[in-house]
C-alpha cells in the first residue's frame, strides 16, 4: 500500500498546517465525498478539511499534495472490485481508547463528508443504508471500550475490530447502493 495512506504520517501532515482533523476524521470526510459523489472535485474535501488555509503556504501546499495522493488511493479503494477497503486508523501501536476515539472521529468525518456533498437528506436512503448512517451516528458518540467491557482489554480489541469491519462493509455498500455503476458488486464483498 502507498506509503500515503499511513496514520501517523497523514497526521504529522495535518498537524504541519495546524489542522484540527485527526488522520481518520479526514479519511472518512473523503470517504463521505465519495460515496455522496464518486466524481466529485477532490477540492470539496480539501475544503472541508482546509477551509481556513493559506493556500500559497508551502507547509499547505506540501500537505495538499499528501492529501492529494491520499484521495486517488481512496478513489481507487472504494470502487475496488476485489472490495480492498480500508479505514484510515491507528496502528497497534496506539492504546485501545486512542484507537476508538480515532473510530469516531472517522465515523464523523463520514458523515460530514456526506452531508458536504450534497446527501443531505438520509430518509431516502434505503433502510439498510438509512440504518448504517443511524449506526455511524452512535459510533460518533463512543468515548471508551471499557464502558462496555468492564476493562477486559482482549473482549474490547475484539468489539473494535467488529465496528471497524462493519463500517468498512457499510461503506461499501451505501457506495454500492448509491452508486451500482461505479462500485463493486454486493456480492463480491463478502468472499
Amino acid at each position: 500500500m502507498n506509503s500515503a495512506f499511513d496514520y501517523n504520517l497523514t497526521g504529522l501532515q495535518l498537524k504541519k498546517v495546524d489542522c484540527e482533523k485527526s488522520p481518520g476524521e479526514a479519511h472518512g470526510i473523503l470517504c463521505g465525498v465519495l460515496c455522496a459523489d464518486p466524481d466529485a472535485d477532490t477540492n470539496i474535501w480539501l475544503n472541508l478539511i482546509f477551509a481556513q488555509f493559506d493556500r500559497y503556504d508551502l507547509l499547505y501546499k506540501e500537505t495538499e499534495l499528501h492529501m492529494q495522493i491520499l484521495a486517488g488511493i481512496c478513489r481507487e479503494q472504494i470502487n475496488d472490485p476485489t472490495c480492498d477497503f480500508h479505514l484510515l486508523l491507528p496502528g497497534d501501536e496506539f492504546v485501545l481508547d486512542d484507537k476508538i476515539s480515532a473510530l469516531a472521529d472517522w465515523c464523523q468525518g463520514f458523515l460530514l463528508g456526506l452531508n458536504g456533498a450534497g446527501l443531505t437528506d438520509f430518509r431516502e436512503l434505503p433502510e439498510d443504508s438509512n440504518e448504517f448512517i443511524a449506526d455511524l451516528l452512535e459510533l460518533t458518540r463512543i468515548d471508551s471500550a471499557y464502558d462496555y467491557y468492564n476493562d477486559d482489554e482482549e473482549d474490547a480489541e475484539s468489539w473494535l475490530e467488529q465496528f471497524i469491519e462493519y463500517v468498512r462493509v457499510g461503506v461499501l455498500l451505501l457506495n454500492e447502493e448509491l452508486h451500482p455503476d461505479k462500485a463493486p458488486p454486493q456480492t463480491t464483498i463478502y468472499h
